[in-house]
């Protein structure tokens, strides 16, 4: 006979398709009791490589293959005892004055519960790994329709990004000249030295540090870096888009060392201060305008 308490499992099924492991803890659960309720957990952001699917993807896989089974989102929480607590509110407002049990497998969210339903971890009879499966599935392109649709879809539904970037004013003072790059692309116009932040770097600082080495060359001393702001910058790979570059503007005196263009620089050349904003790209006239500025205020 069935039980009577609602079946919760939460998990957070991050695969192109449910496997025998997953089919198998839907099923128990189904077995024991008359309703079941599937809770997603969530992140609430953007697409990342353990949480790429959202969850109106992932409730119509699970609804397709067990259609009469309640399927919700509950979102990651900094505390536990506070995503527990929120948990046991989502349960009761779906299923007024029911109790429930709360059903996982080993490694799932029960060490992390602290709610009030009780909890049961099924044993895991099935090894099938998602994160194999995550990386199997997203290794290869693969020419489909579905698969295009899936990477726009995808692409779509995010929220849109402003990636962080550092920019260089490296700066010869007593001759008042600045070092500026220059990118095949560029036709003739020049740019500041810098790129992208890395997830690696420890801040922006050791970013426009590592920047000035990488693209102007390992041979330069340069003193401190100083912060000069901050501007958008309308980058032609994003221009057209929701998605666009903030710049974190520095500059750094150069002390001695040879200069020297590297990475996706093909020379670089020093430019007297007058001479800067005639020569920039027109992406880089945001960071012209607080050179000018910084230098009006410093000198």
């Amino acid at each position: 006979m069935k039980s009577n308490e609602v079946g919760v499992i939460m998990a957070r099924f991050q695969v192109p398709e449910l496997h025998a492991g997953h089919r198998y803890l839907i099923n128990t659960v189904r077995s024991l009791h008359t309703e079941v309720c599937i809770v997603l957990g969530s992140t609430g952001g953007n697409p990342t490589i353990p949480n790429s699917l959202n969850t109106d993807v992932r409730r119509l896989m699970l609804q397709n293959e067990f259609p009469g089974v309640v399927v919700c989102e509950h979102l990651n929480r900094r505390d536990d005892q506070v995503w527990s607590e929120m948990l046991d509110e989502l349960i009761e407002s779906i299923f007024p004055g029911k109790e429930a049990r709360l059903y996982g497998s080993r490694g799932s969210f029960i060490p992390s519960y602290h709610g009030r339903f009780p909890t049961e971890e099924l044993k895991q009879i099935y090894l099938e790994s998602g994160t194999h499966v995550r990386s199997l599935a997203a290794d290869e392109p693969r020419d489909s329709f579905d698969f295009r649709a899936g990477v726009m879809y995808g692409t779509k539904h995010r929220y849109p990004s402003m990636y962080p970037a550092v920019d260089i004013a490296i700066v010869r003072p007593e001759r008042r000249e600045a070092l500026l790059g220059h990118k095949r692309g560029d036709g003739k116009k020049y740019r500041f030295v810098g790129g992208m932040v890395d997830p690696t770097d420890e801040s922006a600082e050791a970013a426009a540090k590592r920047e000035a080495r990488e693209e102007a060359g390992k041979n330069l001393n340069l003193g401190d870096f100083q912060f000069i702001g901050s501007a958008r910058i309308d980058d032609p790979r994003y221009r057209g888009t929701p998605d666009k570059i903030l710049s974190l503007f520095y500059r750094t005196n150069y002390l001695w060392g040879f200069a020297q263009a590297s990475d996706d620089l093909d020379s670089v050349g020093w430019f007297p201060y007058d001479k800067i904003g005639e020569n920039l790209v027109e992406e880089h006239y945001p960071l012209g305008a607080l050179f000018n500025k910084h230098i009006r205020d410093t000198e």
